[in-house]
């Protein structure tokens, strides 16, 4: 094991574990009735052998303290809360250092702190990702107590559940605040410059409502930030469905079209989804030949009786996914794109986005419910803030 500190042959210079040279802190000699022309910053930048010694073991300490539970996440925050405490001002090398950011430790240490979110008598039905957490510590007390005691909270809980019911929380003191009678003022409209990192500017915005118990609503109008949004989203998503795509989503979409088509309420229903579906209740209800897409489906299954139980026959077979297999078995990141541009579509697909919904919720496959999930949450950043009314467009 590499040692954490070694002193070169030169008195005054330090090698750290980066291999970066520092110089030690020496006091240069005072001028004659002055104080030392060294300056403040500069004595921060200069640090000490037994200083860096701290500093190093405090990083392995937390580093390895990184886990998989959400007292693992608990332990992690109260961690940087004691390096800080006891590393003062030199806790900021400290950060540059760690292998995760600012920003993320930032969010650690308030977790930690929560008094709601610590109590080991909760740690059972917390969901365990920091982001999560972080956004469930923005709630009220009192609301995110409520919701634990019914079971709305869960270790399941999504991302963008916790940042609905955070917006619901600010709606809600919102709420408080016009009952009590208390003035409130328009500020004015906020432009801005386009943001690469849209989630902090999200939450810190939603920061600012709610420390002045403000309310606001987003525009969405073709300049507003959540069309940019949209549009981005979009392309990102055909990007992804070209380079994935083998022929598939042509399937996909012929597929899914026919389906809607003979499951259209108003020519037979169906009980069940996925493995669990019955169709032999009902009379089978055929795709005629005159429909649009019937030539490319026929192609497909290589039957001229094309019914329901047959196209989910012949997807299983083939490894097709479409609305007809049960979100638990989508294992299928392309089929999740297809999904992301058709809502995010000028005219989207309102179909589609309960379709991703149940996939970021029930779907086995993990890699695919954490892009189901990543993808829905960005889908919704600019939906409306909860408990008020969009602004018109």
């Amino acid at each position: 094991m590499n040692e954490l500190n070694q002193m070169s042959k030169e008195d005054n210079v330090l090698e750290t574990p980066d291999g970066d040279e520092k110089r030690r802190a020496v006091e240069p000699m005072p001028a004659h009735g002055s104080e030392s022309l060294q300056t403040e910053h500069n004595r921060q930048e200069l640090i000490t052998v037994g200083e860096t010694v701290r500093i190093d073991k405090w990083r392995v300490i937390i580093e390895k303290a990184w886990g998989k539970t959400i007292e693992d996440v608990i332990n992690l925050g109260r961690l940087l809360n004691q390096a800080k405490a006891e590393l003062g001002v030199n806790y900021k090398e400290l950060e540059k250092r760690l292998s995760f950011s600012p920003g993320k430790i930032t969010m650690l240490t308030r977790i930690a702190d929560h008094a709601v979110l610590s109590n080991p008598n909760n740690s059972s039905k917390l969901p365990f990702g920091y982001n999560t957490l972080y956004q469930l510590s923005l709630v009220q007390d009192q609301i995110l107590e409520e919701k634990i005691k019914t079971g709305d909270i869960t270790p399941k809980l999504t991302l963008s559940e916790a940042k609905t019911l955070r917006m619901q929380s600010e709606g809600q003191s919102s709420s408080n605040v016009k009952d009590q009678a208390v003035p409130s003022y328009d500020v004015g409209k906020i432009r801005i410059s386009v943001v690469t990192d849209l989630s902090s500017f999200q939450d810190e915005l939603h920061q600012l409502i709610a420390k002045y118990q403000g309310s606001m609503s987003y525009s969405t109008n073709d300049n507003s930030i959540a069309e940019y949004h949209r549009k981005r989203l979009h392309t990102q998503a055909s990007n992804e469905v070209k380079t994935l795509d083998s022929g598939i989503i042509r399937k996909i979409s012929a597929l899914d079209e026919v389906i809607l088509y003979l499951l259209d309420k108003n020519t037979q229903k169906t009980k069940g989804t996925g493995t669990e579906r019955k169709f032999s209740h009902i009379k089978p209800r055929f795709l005629p030949p005159n429909h649009p897409r019937y030539s490319d489906v026929n192609k497909l299954l290589k039957k001229d009786d094309i019914d329901l139980m047959g196209i989910e026959q012949w997807s299983r077979q083939n490894n097709i996914p479409n609305s007809l297999i049960n979100p638990s078995e989508i294992n299928s990141d392309v089929y999740v794109w297809y999904l992301v541009q058709q809502i995010t579509d000028k005219n989207p697909n309102r179909m589609a986005k309960k379709r991703l919904e149940d996939i970021a919720t029930d779907c086995i496959a993990e890699n695919i419910k954490e892009l189901a999930q990543t993808q829905l949450a960005a889908i919704k950043r600019f939906e409306g803030y909860q408990g008020l009314k969009n602004a018109p467009t």
